[in-house]
């Protein structure tokens, strides 16, 4: 049963799982084992070294207390979060989607031809489901463990994963309509195939929680993280041309039109935008992004976009509120 309450440091935890004890599953994904007493939450979290906000907050949002996630995205513990989800993957993957399949597989009949094609359509789920889980492992874990070490991957970012963050409940759907309308079960199985349906609503609702976590708290909480990196970056790369002379730091006689298309490269327009922006040519913008090479010795978009803002072509805080 949920409830609505918004839960604080000083909050006992046997009250939370009082209250939700659907959180019990939360508190192994954190480390955090049975037996805590009469505890607060703090006082359990700092000794299983668990971010107290972070912990509150994954809490909160998943039994309907209170939420804001512009306030809190800065706030979140990253290490926390990727800890809780590394350790929400095993869990689903070792235990939950095994038991399932087992309960599942007890409640039909061996003899059952129908009752084999539910356990196909069960296995295609489980499929779909270690294949999102395994990508997170490989891609999206990784890069943000880079970020926490100060080297983010290029060519990766959180809104990469963002964009494909898909729902993968259909076919568990699919499995539920066809267990509650079409499959005829004897007496001797109809109480075991009851218990499996609970099971895989509950699985259901864990699922859902689990990519709404992800959605709501964990992306934007490497949005945080990345821009917090960015800007460090570049305020190192101003600091360092800071020292260079006046004469290094001139716009080296470009034309209004270059500089037009220095402010469009580093605020991420293609080529062929920046054409459409300028009413120009393709061929007549890669003619003019030469000559920007040539005249600033400069080859990279980060160098176009350090030089950009310490000639004033466009303002830092511009940048990161694109990023």
């Amino acid at each position: 049963m949920k409830t609505h309450k918004t839960y604080e440091p000083t909050d006992r935890m046997i009250s939370i799982i009082r209250d939700n004890y659907s959180v019990l599953q939360s508190l192994e994904s954190f480390g955090i084992p049975l037996g805590f007493g009469d505890k607060t939450v703090e006082e359990i979290c700092q000794s299983h070294y668990v971010d107290t906000f972070t912990f509150l907050a994954v809490v909160n949002f998943t039994t309907g207390g209170y939420f804001d996630a512009k306030s809190m995205a800065s706030r979140l513990s990253v290490t926390t979060m990727l800890r809780y989800l590394r350790a929400s993957h095993v869990y689903y993957l070792n235990h939950q989607l095994p038991y399932i399949r087992k309960s599942l597989k007890d409640s039909l009949r061996e003899d059952d031809e129908l009752g084999r094609l539910v356990m196909t359509l069960y296995d295609e789920y489980a499929m779909e489901i270690k294949k999102h889980m395994k990508y997170e492992e490989r891609r999206l874990f990784p890069y943000v463990q880079d970020l926490l070490e100060g080297n983010p991957r290029r060519g990766y970012s959180i809104e990469t994963f963002s964009k494909h963050h898909e729902e993968t409940g259909a076919k568990l759907k699919e499995l539920k309509c066809i267990l509650l309308k079409y499959l005829p079960q004897d007496k001797e199985h109809s109480h075991l195939l009851t218990m499996t349906l609970y099971g895989i609503y509950n699985n259901e609702e864990w699922l859902r929680l689990h990519a709404e976590v992800e959605d709501e708290l964990f992306v934007p909480a490497i949005r945080a993280l990345e821009q917090r990196l960015l800007e460090s970056q570049v305020t190192q790369q101003i600091t360092a041309l800071m020292g260079k002379t006046e004469s290094e730091l001139t716009d080296n006689g470009l034309s209004e039109r270059e500089k037009e298309i220095i402010v469009a490269l580093v605020t991420g327009m293609s080529n062929k935008e920046i054409a459409e922006h300028l009413c120009i040519s393709v061929n007549t913008v890669a003619t003019h992004r030469r000559n920007i090479t040539r005249k600033l010795q400069i080859h990279s978009t980060a160098g176009l976009t350090i030089f950009a803002i310490v000639n004033g072509l466009v303002d830092l805080s511009r940048l990161l509120n694109e990023e």
